[in-house]
């Protein structure tokens, strides 16, 4: 009786709980292979199928209707990782590597040696038994020529253990001359980076995957016959932009000339249309091949048109008096005595200046007169003053639809110190970005009305639908028409015999803007004695303008030549302004 009682006691305190444990644990096992798809519940061993469709990226076309970010399709050859087996694969021989590179030689087009080198070398492994190992390795040389594979002849494909795919890589027709407009999309799925269009609109340009489900058999094949669904994928919608491929161009060509004949260390440069804020070409140097994004430096990266504040100089004169003008503090012809020496004011360092004695308003434009500037401001007053920069745009975003766009910086009023206005009034003690000041002086070719400049003009879905359409906003009215009206006549003095930009003078047509000449700003504050921002900002025709462009060197260090913006910068402006005025066959004026 006791013996059995202890194998009563055995079997219901070891085994029946034991049992229940490993039945348990079979349970729980099954229930995750069921849906992990690793095994299948049927006698087959079928297990779930699931396939991607990927959707195609969106082409970004320029205004034109021209592509400038496009799909390329191609194919990736690499060694098949079926191949991988500790034993000879049953349906196929192993490997002959002189016939594989021989292949890949044919479908790439790549050396046959190289080719030899980077698979049989390194990649495929021989057994003394005949095994044979092999790793997935993509050959560097992908062909990127569709026509150079038939995939209806998939037989065809295989030497041994050589596989092919589809792929798809984002390609750029125009280089880096659009490279900061557009940035990067990479990765298998494209994500847009680099703080372009394919950044800021990559939600609209990659689509939505699509994919294929329902069971495969042990071997990975789909069981055709047991899908269960397919959903189409959808792809990207395509994005038109302002920006003008041919304008670029000038634009770019004439800027990179400037940077190496003045030996400068960038530059940039912006072409506005004035009465919508169409960005019509947008340049920043240095640059960088889209192939090379991984390996440029921060600096090429960034789109330091929208990105980098400077000190403008002497072009923020413009707004000085144009402020004063609209307040009617001052006309064209009011006067002012800036002496014939240093000025000092405050407890800064004095003001200098290149005019002397008592000069009218038009000629504190017309030869950038500094103490003039200074005491327009000061007539003007301070919360003034700062109400009408900022009505300008100075000390916030435009609202430009690119990523990364500074601010500025305009220190509210109540905190500038007594001088701080007369050094504003010429440029200095502020700081703008370069499509603050285009935009600003679009403002005064526009009759006063600033719009938010754009880059973005519609989006059309894949099934041709309008989805987003932009419409030229009006941000503010910093100024009367007929104050804007004031300005322009002046500026227009600034490109004539006597004016400070003869340089500026664009052949056949009025032009008007202001040149600016600033010292640099050191990393830790202040400023360096030698080194110098020099720009020109103007618009054509003056009288009725159609587009505004900044053009800005920085550091422009020629031997024997003076690195102000009336000497270096000038003459760019009028090349493009030229060019582009041809372009979009503007009449030509009479010359006088």
């Amino acid at each position: 009786m006791e013996s059995v009682r202890r194998i009563d006691r055995f079997i219901r305190f070891y085994l029946i709980p034991i049992g229940l444990t490993l039945w348990f644990g079979f349970l729980c096992w099954r229930l995750y292979v069921l849906h992990s798809g690793k095994v299948g519940p049927s006698k087959h061993n079928n297990i779930r199928y699931k396939q991607d469709i990927k959707a195609m990226r969106g082409v970004i076309y320029d205004r034109g209707g021209n592509p400038i970010a496009v799909n390329e399709a191609g194919w990736k050859i690499f060694l098949d990782p079926c191949a991988d087996s500790k034993k000879p694969a049953k349906d196929k021989p192993p490997p002959d590597p002189v016939a594989t590179c021989k292949r890949i030689e044919h479908l790439t087009g790549r050396p046959f040696g190289d080719i030899w080198h980077d698979l049989v070398t390194t990649n495929i492994t021989h057994y003394d038994d005949g095994r044979v190992r092999t790793n997935r390795y993509v050959v560097q040389g992908v062909t990127w020529d569709p026509s150079a594979i038939d995939l209806r002849t998939n037989k065809n494909l295989y030497v041994g253990n050589v596989g092919i795919d589809a792929v798809h890589r984002r390609f750029y027709p125009q280089g880096r001359r659009l490279v900061h407009i557009l940035g990067i999309a990479t990765g298998p799925t494209p994500t847009g980076q680099g703080g372009g269009v394919e950044q800021r609109y990559d939600s609209k340009l990659r689509g939505a995957d699509g994919f294929v489900a329902g069971e495969r058999a042990g071997n990975g094949n789909e069981i055709r016959e047991r899908r269960r669904s397919t959903v189409e994928a959808i792809n990207g919608s395509s994005v038109y932009l302002t920006i003008d491929q041919n304008i670029q161009r000038i634009a770019y060509d004439a800027l990179q000339a400037a940077i190496e004949e003045w030996n400068a260390d960038g530059g940039r440069v912006i072409v506005e249309k004035v009465d919508t804020g169409e960005i019509l070409a947008m340049v920043s140097l240095p640059d960088y091949e889209p192939e090379n994004w991984s390996k440029t430096s921060d600096l090429a990266k960034r789109n330091r048109t929208i990105s980098d504040q400077y000190d403008p100089g002497s072009t923020m004169k413009a707004f000085t008096v144009a402020s004063a003008l609209n307040e009617g503090i001052i006309t064209p012809d009011s006067t002012y005595d800036v002496g014939h020496g240093p000025w000092h004011y405050g407890s800064g360092k004095p003001l200098g200046d290149h005019v002397h004695g008592v000069i009218d308003v038009r000629t504190i434009i017309a030869k950038s007169s500094n103490i003039g500037a200074a005491k327009v401001a000061l007539d003007l007053g301070n919360k003034r003053f700062e109400r009408y920069l900022r009505a300008f745009g100075f000390g916030s975003r435009t609202g430009i639809d690119l990523p990364g766009e500074a601010i500025g910086t305009l220190i509210p009023s109540e905190k500038w110190e007594m001088i701080r206005p007369t050094r504003i009034a010429i440029g200095q003690g502020i700081s703008v970005t370069p499509i603050q000041m285009v935009n600003a002086y679009a403002t005064i070719a526009n009759g006063g009305r600033r719009m938010r400049p754009y880059i973005m003009r519609k989006i059309i879905a894949a099934d041709g639908e309008e989805v987003q359409k932009t419409v030229p906003q009006v941000l503010d009215t910093p100024i009367s028409p007929k104050t804007a009206e004031q300005m322009r006549e002046m500026l227009k003095g600034v490109v004539k015999p006597g004016g400070t930009a003869r340089r500026a003078r664009v052949v056949g047509y009025e032009a008007a803007g202001k040149t600016g000449t600033a010292q640099i700003i050191k990393p830790g504050g202040g400023y360096y004695d030698h080194n110098h921002w020099a720009s020109f900002i103007g618009f054509l025709p003056a009288d009725a303008p159609e587009f505004a462009v900044l053009v800005l060197l920085d550091n422009p260090t020629k031997p024997g030549k003076s690195h102000d913006g009336g000497v270096s910068a000038a003459p760019v402006f009028a090349e493009i302004a030229l060019a582009t005025a041809q372009y979009l066959e503007i009449p030509a004026m009479t010359e006088e």
